[in-house]
């Protein structure tokens, strides 16, 4: 929704690239030990009508200085103001994820089956929020293609067992990362049926400078079985400031002091 990495030169030789090596070190770079933002997340409707909510994003490392834990709060957008999402990654097992919702007045717990379901009323998924583990998945390297001028590795992912393809509802996805760093510029995800559903753009990257580490300053998301596109944009990114681990408990969601 994180290790020192110094930068380094990603375009290798295709034969020399292990797909699913190269989604891991684009994943990693993606890792601050912590992170503040604000955010717009807009959502377009074929007619023409647009929700648009204001966020604000909290992140950090756990102790083991990998995984992450994430809060996400809705700072204005009519009933889902305050509303808001906890996920902390557990390596080899589940992630923890919970839901505030102001109306309903407690925390709730989502289970795995949830990745699927829509953030917000997006077309942002749960799944979409957490990174997902490499290992869970076969990757074949497509070869190069570049994306709009941007030269990039066209990877096939697919969940190694049905669990996977049920709990995030998609049979496969085509992921383009960049070959100056890893980080995904486009990635098209497929449902269960195996027909194309969503095509994610990044066109926009912020470079932490004094890490190295990159943050996505805009995602877009396009339904192309409905055509309805949402697209999130970040600003007032601060990297490696400092963030207390007691704010990412259950308890805390309601709790407007983080902000």
């Amino acid at each position: 929704m994180l290790l020192a990495v110094a930068k380094v030169a990603f375009a290798v030789p295709a034969a020399q690239t292990d797909p699913g090596a190269l989604w891991e070190r684009g994943l990693v770079i993606q890792r601050f030990p912590d992170l503040r933002a604000e955010a717009t997340l807009a959502t377009t409707f074929p007619s023409g009508e647009q929700v648009k909510l204001q966020l604000r994003l909290v992140a950090m490392f756990q102790p083991d200085g990998t995984s992450r834990m994430a809060l996400v709060r809705v700072t204005s957008g009519g009933p889902l103001r305050d509303s808001a999402f906890l996920t902390v990654e557990r390596p080899r097992a589940a992630d923890d994820l919970w839901f505030y919702l102001p109306a309903v007045g407690s925390p709730r717990r989502l289970a795995s089956s949830n990745l699927a379901d829509s953030y917000l009323g997006s077309e942002f998924r749960y799944g979409d929020l957490v990174q997902p583990e490499p290992g869970d998945y076969v990757a074949t390297l497509r070869g190069e293609e570049a994306v709009e001028g941007e030269p990039c590795w066209a990877i096939e992912v697919t969940p190694r067992d049905a669990r996977v393809s049920r709990d995030t509802g998609l049979a496969r996805e085509t992921l383009w990362l960049r070959q100056s760093n890893l980080v995904e510029r486009k990635v098209e995800q497929y449902d269960r049926r195996g027909t194309l559903l969503k095509v994610l753009d990044v066109p926009r990257l912020y470079t932490d400078p004094g890490s190295g580490k990159i943050f996505s300053l805009e995602r877009r998301v396009r339904n192309v079985q409905t055509g309805v596109v949402s697209t999130v944009v970040f600003d007032n990114v601060q990297a490696n400031r400092g963030v207390s681990p007691d704010l990412f408990s259950p308890a805390r969601l309601a709790d407007r002091s983080w902000d």
